[in-house]
């Protein structure tokens, strides 16, 4: 039987000294303390598909329906900003 430590891959990423690593993983393009983006990842730093988890509480669904809430109007935000650097259309609020 495998274990856990079997499948497992420690290695330190260098995030205070590459730039270009340090951007792939932050939330959002901000600085921000704590702006770091944990994922399922392979060995060449790959994301891979992480399984959807559902809320199992009131307390729970609450706080994922404001994330999505949240990430939604950021969404909406980045494409106003695009069409507006992109000289389309009028800024929508």
């Amino acid at each position: 039987m495998v274990r856990p430590a079997e499948t497992s891959v420690d290695c330190t990423l260098p995030f205070s000294s590459d730039g270009d690593l340090r951007r792939r993983f932050m939330v959002v393009d901000e600085p921000l303390q704590g702006n770091l983006r944990f994922g399922n990842v392979d060995r060449d730093l790959s994301p891979l598909p992480v399984p959807p988890v559902y809320p199992t509480t009131y307390a729970e669904d609450a706080r994922y329906l404001e994330a999505h809430r949240r990430h939604q109007k950021q969404q909406f935000r980045t494409a106003v900003a695009a069409g507006a650097a992109a000289g389309e259309g009028e800024d929508i609020e």
